[in-house]
């Protein structure tokens, strides 16, 4: 019932990077997870080599992305403070529409969302205001 799970790499690896290369899975197993729910990538769906080879294709740029997504993430800091499916979450809102002007705009983001899209710098972070000395300025003479 109860046992050693004994890994023997083939490559020459000290323990501590076989250790981290395996603590990797866990985000592995958060992205296909994703794929299967949120993007339907469970089935195929197709009948010949060359739908399998193109869907195949699909899944790895996609893959790459998520990946590359994931280290933005990290640089960011943004996953001390939420999951990988919030952020997500909010991605997936962050819509633009043209105004009456033809000008695109972003569509019913709260605040909070738009700092996150400023973080990960899908937004312009707006300009900082100078900033002022306290207190009362000082009278001019007359």
């Amino acid at each position: 019932m109860f046992g050693t799970i004994v890994f023997q790499p083939d490559l020459d690896l000290s323990v501590e990077e076989a250790g981290e290369i395996y603590s990797y899975r866990w985000e592995i197993e958060i992205v296909m997870r994703f794929y299967k729910e949120a993007l339907c990538f469970d089935e195929t769906r197709v009948h010949n080599d060359y739908s399998v080879l193109g869907s195949e294709l699909i899944i790895f740029v996609s893959t790459v992305i998520t990946f590359r997504l994931i280290n933005q993430f990290t640089r960011t800091g943004l996953f001390d403070q939420m999951t990988y499916k919030a952020i997500m979450k909010v991605l997936q809102k962050a819509k633009k529409a043209k105004n009456e002007k033809g000008e695109r705009e972003l569509l019913k983001m709260n605040p909070a969302q738009i700092k996150i899209l400023q973080v990960l710098e899908v937004l312009p972070k707006p300009e900082e205001q100078p900033k002022r000395k306290r207190g009362r300025p000082r009278k001019r003479p007359p």
